[in-house]
């Protein structure tokens, strides 16, 4: 008997179909079977990782939405749409200032995806520092050593990396 058994890329089509049924439907629990099966059968399949994100994040399961987007890189690395998903899940922080010393004060920019919250902290040798949300740029205006720490947290309250840098402004007047 010939003609009965489906090609891999039918079989893959399938379960795509399937999941989005369920997805549909609503139904969780059958479309995160359907996904994970067509990223079995190919898994470089984009819309299958970033479907079953999509439906682990409705779960607030995002420890799982996000090690499923680790996945989705290490097979799709070039993927816009899984970075951009996993940087609003994990966000990171941008920051105008680099690890130099500068010659006269220095206006610091943080800057992160839309919709997360910079929490940063300056230390110095006279300052311990206090965790402060960012809203503007702040200005480094005096001589010293500085110990920047940031972090983003996404809109889903996942926080991001926590990046540190050292700032030295030698200011002669």
């Amino acid at each position: 008997i010939t003609g009965c058994s489906k090609s891999p890329e039918e079989l893959l089509s399938k379960q795509l179909d399937i999941g989005q049924k369920y997805l549909d439907e609503l139904n969780y629990e059958e479309a995160i079977v359907a996904y994970l099966k067509a990223i079995e059968l190919d898994p470089k399949e984009e819309i299958a990782y970033l479907n079953l994100s999509w439906i682990y994040v409705e779960q607030e399961e995002y420890d799982k939405a996000i090690d499923l987007l680790d996945d989705a890189l290490d097979n799709l690395p070039e993927s816009k749409n899984i970075l951009q998903i996993r940087e609003r899940l994990v966000p990171t922080v941008s920051c105008s200032a680099d690890e130099r010393a500068y010659s006269d004060r220095l206006t610091v920019e943080l800057e992160s995806v839309k919709g997360s919250k910079i929490y940063y902290t300056l230390s110095s040798e006279l300052n311990t520092g206090e965790e402060i949300l960012y809203k503007k740029p702040f200005e480094l205006d005096k001589t010293g050593e500085y110990h920047l720490t940031y972090y983003a947290v996404s809109e889903y309250g996942t926080k991001g990396e926590v990046q540190e840098q050292e700032i030295k402004i030698p200011i002669f007047l």
